[in-house]
């Protein structure tokens, strides 16, 4: 199952595309997705659930700098990250930036 969403521009008047995301995989618990962004592209995504707690795999596969919950990482090609934060901005600088991000999602019990 893949299905891709095109990123445009908040700001621009025209139809250009800033970059892609393509969720491919879930079961309900575990979400996939693939993220690509233009140089210059900033991609801000909230994994905020009020039901459930969410666990976060940034798998980088190009240089990035990334901010989760305001903390921010240089992270690598190649880099793994384990976060779990419900705010997530990534920056592309000169170059295309390109992730993986896999969700999952442990519901919350009451106490």
């Amino acid at each position: 199952m893949q299905r891709t969403e095109k990123m445009q521009p908040s700001d621009c008047d025209g139809p250009a595309e800033i970059g892609e995301t393509t969720l491919l995989f879930t079961n309900g618990f575990v979400m996939a997705y693939r993220h690509s962004l233009q140089s210059g592209g900033t991609l801000s995504s909230s994994y905020y659930s009020s039901a459930s707690r969410d666990h976060l795999l940034f798998i980088a596969l190009s240089d990035v700098h990334a901010s989760f919950d305001g903390e921010d990482e240089q992270l690598k090609a190649g880099q793994v990250y384990t976060s779990d934060a419900t705010q997530v901005e990534v920056s592309a600088g000169q170059t295309e930036a390109r992730w993986i991000v896999v969700r999952v999602n442990s519901p919350k019990h009451p106490n």
